[in-house]
C-alpha cells in the first residue's frame, strides 16, 4: 500500500471529524530591522563583519550575529567595557572581535557631528 501511494497509484484519504484539526496562525517574522536612524551604521557594521569573516574564513555569525550588530548600532558603545554590558557580547568577544567595530562606531559618530 505504501509503495502505491509513493508511486501515485493510490491516494491517501483522511477522515477527520470537524474541529479536530487546528491551524496555526501565521506568525509575524521576528526579524527586526534596525531603526531608521541607526540603519546606516548597521550597514557599515554588516560590511565590516563580512570583510572580517571573509579574511578569517568563517561564517558571518561566527564574527557577530545580526542581533549583536543591531545592539551595537543602537547603543553605540565606544569601549569594550560598555560593549560587554550588551546582550550577546562577552569579554572574550569584546577583546578579540570588537576593536574594529568600536572604531567604526567612533568614526560614524564623528561623521554625524
Amino acid at each position: 500500500q505504501g509503495e502505491d501511494v509513493l508511486t501515485g497509484a493510490a491516494e491517501v484519504k483522511l477522515d477527520l471529524a470537524p474541529g479536530t484539526v487546528q491551524f496555526q496562525k501565521e506568525r509575524k517574522s521576528k526579524k527586526s530591522t534596525p531603526r531608521k536612524n541607526n540603519s546606516s551604521l548597521y550597514e557599515i557594521l554588516k560590511e565590516l563583519r563580512r570583510r572580517i569573516a571573509g579574511m578569517r574564513g568563517v561564517p558571518l555569525y561566527a564574527v557577530l550575529t545580526n542581533a549583536d550588530l543591531e545592539q551595537l548600532s543602537e547603543k553605540r558603545p565606544l569601549t569594550a567595557e560598555e560593549a560587554v554590558k550588551l546582550p550577546g557580547i562577552g569579554e572574550r568577544k569584546a577583546k578579540r572581535i570588537l576593536p574594529p567595530f568600536l572604531e567604526a562606531i567612533r568614526q560614524f559618530n564623528e561623521s554625524e557631528r
